[in-house]
């Protein structure tokens, strides 16, 4: 300071100024450094999302868990029968099915073989398509003998589609007893669908109708005509009566018995992955070893060493699945008491040339 000031007040001010300076300077390189806690900022809201997804995950899986767990919901109830997948039922159902394949042979046909393709048919066509184009057509005709006693009608109320009359219901009368003597898919049974071509010798439908009233007739002979398709596809087949390609497709003998042993195979199919536990996505695999084996059972045979009048494609067995069924597995019983009776003796034979 001025003159008069005292000593100490001139120390105290530098003492001052380099305090405020050291404080400038501090403050200065915490500016430049940043809030120190401006990452851990950054970082909270990542982990606060994971901890919620986490979360969500959590309760959906518990969410999961109690709908198990609890018999009256529709999963708990399918849990009970469908727990964790298991191969085993699949396995089975593929080693069946191959069993099938290997064991049983359709074209061992004794006796008379039935023709199955036509002039100049070429192996390939008659092992793969002939089957299922042989011997289609269109509606069939039926001539039926129908008994009643005396006073009794008919019992069917018909009513008039196109150009003919057509069986609307089957009521109580001579019909509905002679249909319960048979069997709901045979050949004389009169159902509703069918087509009354001709009735006692009348086949106008006037004369039908008037033929129908008349109770006197101990025995009444009917003519009907029926679709050979089942009637979830009737829409299919042509109107003005000459059958289209597929039509004749679906109602020929090879389609019809393909049909059948697709269906008794998927049956079993649909039991295995039902009990499997895995998911609908496998069941198409499961019916496509049905139709594997419904086509190896269903096919034409070819033989070109065949004598003159023998078709070289033939028609195979064709047996109902359950014959099928009880052949193959004789087969793998006394496959499995033959090795079990001596299995040295089973195997050098296979693998060994000189004991073969």
């Amino acid at each position: 300071g001025g003159p008069g000031a005292p000593p100490s007040s001139g120390l105290m001010g530098k003492a001052g100024k380099a305090a405020a300076a050291g404080a400038a300077a501090k403050e200065g390189g915490a500016a430049s450094k940043g809030p120190p806690s401006s990452g851990k900022e950054n970082k909270a809201p990542e982990a606060s999302a994971a901890k919620t997804k986490t979360k969500a995950k959590a309760g959906k899986e518990a969410q999961a868990a109690k709908a198990q767990e609890d018999p009256s919901s529709p999963t708990g109830l399918l849990a009970r029968f469908r727990p964790t997948p298991r191969p085993i039922f699949f396995l089975a159902f593929a080693l069946w099915c191959a069993a099938v394949l290997a064991l049983y042979e359709p074209c061992d046909v004794k006796g008379k073989k039935r023709d199955c393709g036509y002039s100049g048919i070429t192996p390939g066509n008659c092992l793969t398509v002939a089957c299922f184009m042989k011997g289609g057509g269109g509606p069939m005709k039926k001539t039926v003998k129908v008994s009643r006693s005396d006073g009794s009608t008919l019992g069917l109320t018909l009513t008039e589609e196109g150009s003919g009359l057509v069986v609307k219901e089957v009521l109580e009368g001579a019909v509905s007893q002679h249909n319960a003597k048979l069997a709901a898919d045979a050949e004389d049974y009169i159902a509703p669908g069918d087509k009354v071509v001709k009735l006692a010798g009348s086949t106008s439908i006037g004369s039908i109708k008037k033929a129908m009233a008349d109770t006197s007739e101990k025995t009444v002979e009917l003519e009907v005509q029926r679709s050979r398709l089942p009637r979830l596809l009737q829409w299919v087949q042509n109107p003005k009566g000459k059958p289209n390609m597929v039509e004749k497709l679906l109602t020929s003998p090879g389609s019809v018995y393909f049909g059948k042993v697709w269906f008794f195979n998927a049956k079993m199919a649909f039991a295995c992955w039902l009990v499997s536990g895995y998911s609908l996505a496998s069941l198409p695999m499961y019916f496509s070893l049905s139709a594997a084996v419904a086509w190896q059972l269903a096919r034409c045979c070819h033989d070109e060493n065949v004598g003159g009048g023998v078709p070289h494609c033939y028609r195979g067995k064709r047996e109902p699945m359950q014959d099928v069924f009880q052949k193959v597995w004789s087969q793998i019983k006394d496959f499995g008491t033959k090795v079990q009776s001596d299995p040295r003796a089973y195997f050098e034979g296979l693998f060994v040339p000189g004991k073969r």
